[in-house]
This record gives C-alpha cells, structure tokens and sequence, in this order.
C-alpha cells in the first residue's frame, strides 16, 4: 500500500484532492469524481477509502482516456471497478470484494462456490511466491494472468450487483501493472 501511496503522491503534485462527506443519502457509499471522494456515511471502511483513491488514481494517471465517461454501466464500466476492486482484494489479503459483488443469484449454488474457488485459486498462484511474498510482477504479462484477468473480468461485467456493463477487452488494467511493477513492491 506504501507504493500505492508513494505513486500517487508522486503522480497527484500540488492538485488537492478534497474529501467530503454527503449531505445526501442517495447513491452508493463511496463516489469520486474530479478531484473529489465523497462518503454518505459516518462510518467509511478503510476497503472503501481505498477503493475511491483507485479511482481517483485511475483518472489522474492519464492511463484511460475517457475514464470520465466510463460510469454509470457504460461501456469499460465493469473494466474500471474490476481492476479496483482487484486491487482492493490483494491490498487487503485477498479478500472476499470481488466475490461479495457478484449477485449469487445468478448462479447456481455449485457454480458459484466454483468461481469462489478459481478466483481465490488464481489470485494466490498469480500473485505469491510459496513463501508469502509478491512474485515478480513481469507474471502481469503472462497468459495466466491475462486469461484468469479477463474470466474473471467477464464474470464482474455481467454477473455483478452494481458494475454490469460492456468490456473493453482489449483495455489492460494498466494501474494495476503500473503500480504492482514498482520496486518497492516487497519492501520492508
């Protein structure tokens, strides 16, 4: 996370970043939008925190033109929150985020304890070393990666309870890579 941190310092300069909370109870819990992340909450999970400072990241970076106008389901909606919420889930121990925003309803019950499965199953193989630590992050450019990347992609844009859109499927998680292939990645 110290890389996360670093990088958008690094990347954010003199541009301030306002932080709010809501006057009103619509909407979800966190949103970010031009250099502002509201909460409607008095309570904000760090995971959520988290989450909006990915977005607002994601569109400082310069690395998805258009990222503006990829909200409200549309089309590269779903390619925005997975990569998020991906990142979330490493960040935090490889959480149960993507699998809490699928809507087990449309799944049988199999089938979900399946994805449930693969996905905690590729997170680990993709990404930590039988001993703990984060592999090499060159992993990011492999087949594995990729095709579990867009799986599970694929999954998030069709089966989710609120990011359902069309996939850009040619649109590399380019934050992720971004910020994974920094030095510091297993620094103590």
């Amino acid at each position: 996370m110290a890389t996360f941190f670093s990088a958008l310092a690094t990347l954010q300069g003199n541009t301030p970043l306002q932080i709010c909370l809501k006057t009103t109870m619509e909407g979800s819990s966190g949103t970010y939008k031009n250099n502002i992340v509201g909460f409607i909450s008095p309570y904000v999970s760090k995971e959520i925190l988290f989450h909006e400072l990915i977005h607002y990241y994601q569109d400082i970076s310069g690395s998805y033109p258009g990222f503006n106008q990829m909200a409200g389901n549309e089309k590269g909606f779903a390619n925005i929150e997975f990569e998020t919420q991906l990142m979330t889930d490493i960040v935090y121990g490889f959480g149960d985020g993507f699998l809490n925003q699928l809507d087990e309803t449309l799944f049988s019950e199999d089938e979900f304890d399946k994805v449930d499965e693969d996905y905690r199953l590729w997170l680990t193989t993709i990404f930590l070393t039988d001993g703990g630590k984060f592999k090499d992050m060159n992993i990011l450019n492999t087949a594995a990666f990729k095709d579990g990347y867009l799986r599970f992609l694929k999954l998030y844009a069709t089966k989710s309870k609120y990011y359902k859109s069309e996939i850009f499927e040619s649109m590399e998680p380019s934050v992720l890579k971004s910020l994974f292939s920094q030095p510091t990645i297993n620094c103590n």
